[in-house]
């Protein structure tokens, strides 16, 4: 009987873990969500600012040398356009794997709340 009663014991202790361990994962995913956000909204800064670049460069008329630097810097402005759109999409996946997370973490919580009233 007072060893059912120390395993009870310790399954409740680490349930009570697992809990806790879950909320504070909770918090980070909070935390990630938050960061993603800040990064799309430096990320739409950038594309803003490359297509002002791009419209700006292409009402100047220059002459035959400053014309090669132009194709240059329209060359590394659609490289750069190009890029941001790859971490663009890589930010939609890692907010869509976020949200997962964040329903399965919350999932897991309830889970070990029910396990712990029970």
């Amino acid at each position: 009987m007072v060893q059912q009663a120390l395993v009870n014991q310790r399954e409740e202790k680490w349930v009570h873990e697992v809990s806790e361990a879950s909320l504070r994962m909770l918090d980070v995913c909070g935390i990630s969500k938050d960061v993603l956000l800040l990064v799309k909204e430096h990320l739409q800064d950038l594309t803003i600012y490359i297509a002002n670049k791009r419209s700006f460069a292409s009402r100047l008329v220059r002459g035959s040398v400053q014309d090669l630097y132009d194709v240059c810097d329209e060359i590394a402005l659609q490289s750069a356009n190009k890029r941001l759109e790859a971490v663009g999409i890589a930010i939609e996946d890692l907010e869509l794997e976020l949200q997962f997370l964040f329903r399965r973490l919350i999932q897991t919580r309830v889970l070990l709340l029910n396990i712990l009233t029970n």
